[in-house]
């Protein structure tokens, strides 16, 4: 069972995106060191002093690198203020208050987003919207990497749903973002 469980995993690669170590790698340490910086100067949460949302999907995704050997060996030695984080979120009563001081952490995330996330999901919807079966994007405007993968429809529902959020914002709020 774990063999064939493994195999669709590692089969499924392509299809999400992560068969090319390079865009993994950099994606990882861009994201990830964003956060080590944030966390190492004492905050604990994302958005502000308590746990929302984004703190618990964060903590979700990185739990479950730190039961694995070897990324959890990575975490602990490059990013040892989130092997951290990851191991306070997993018992968090008691916490009434926590430090954040987030405007860095906030503008580099927006950053990322800005040079990975939203070109690769525009790319995703004119090749979907062309009825193409691979996008091809370059991330990253320092150095960019060229990244092709598969098209991949629910990450058009992603992009969809971001767009209405936009659109719904008041102007004052559009013209901030």
């Amino acid at each position: 069972m774990g063999r064939m469980f493994g195999s669709r995993q590692v089969g499924r690669m392509k299809i999400v995106g992560c068969d090319n170590p390079e865009v993994v790698s950099r994606s990882f340490d861009t994201f990830v060191g964003s956060l080590e910086r944030h966390l190492a100067d004492g905050s604990l949460c994302i958005l502000g002093s308590t746990p929302t949302i984004a703190d618990f999907a964060l903590y979700g995704q990185l739990s479950q690198l730190v039961v694995d050997r070897t990324p959890d060996e990575i975490i602990r030695d490059k990013y040892p203020a989130v092997w951290s984080w990851v191991r306070k979120f997993e018992d968090l009563s008691g916490l009434e208050k926590a430090h954040c001081d987030n405007k860095e952490y906030l503008k580099e995330m927006l950053t990322f987003a800005g040079e990975v996330y939203f070109p690769f999901l525009a790319a995703n919807r004119a090749a979907l919207a062309a009825g193409e079966k691979e996008l091809k994007v370059n991330l990253w405007k320092e150095n960019p990497i060229e990244h092709i993968q598969p098209v991949f429809k629910y990450q058009d529902k992603c992009f969809q749903r971001i767009k209405q959020s936009y659109a719904s914002l008041p102007p004052l709020y559009k013209k901030r973002a």
